[in-house]
């Protein structure tokens, strides 16, 4: 299947909603939805967009547990990480940490272009860090 670009450059950015529920002192969950203008780009039978990620919590520092966007490819993972880190910056965060298995390299890029930093290697992953 392929997809119909996202990309123009009269397309105002973020192309994407986020919400965010949940309980700001163990675990919030943040949900990217497409705006409305950006709707009628979606060719016909291809399923919408899913943005979604799962962030705990505790004390000034934040982990992030799972990110997850769909389609591939279109920068809608950057604008929810994007707005993920907005946000607990706002909300006084000071550390935000993640781990990466060493089979998502797509993932790895994702937080190195967001200036995460590798700071414990494992096995079969690693866990980057980025101070707010």
């Amino acid at each position: 299947m392929s997809f119909k670009t996202f990309f123009e450059t009269s397309a105002p950015i973020p192309r994407i909603d986020v919400k965010f529920t949940g309980d700001w002192s163990k675990r919030v969950f943040f949900e990217g939805t497409l705006k409305e203008t950006h709707k009628n780009f979606l060719e016909k039978g291809q399923k919408a967009l899913r943005c979604e990620a799962t962030v705990d919590l505790g004390g000034d520092s934040a982990y992030i547990n799972r990110i997850d966007a769909y389609p591939k490819g279109q920068k809608f993972g950057s604008e929810l990480l994007e707005a993920i880190l907005k946000e607990l910056k706002d909300r006084k965060f000071n550390t935000v940490r993640t781990y990466i298995e060493n089979t998502n390299p797509d993932s790895k890029m994702l937080f190195k272009k967001f200036m995460f930093k590798e700071v414990d290697k494992q096995e079969h992953g690693s866990y980057f860090e980025k101070t707010l």
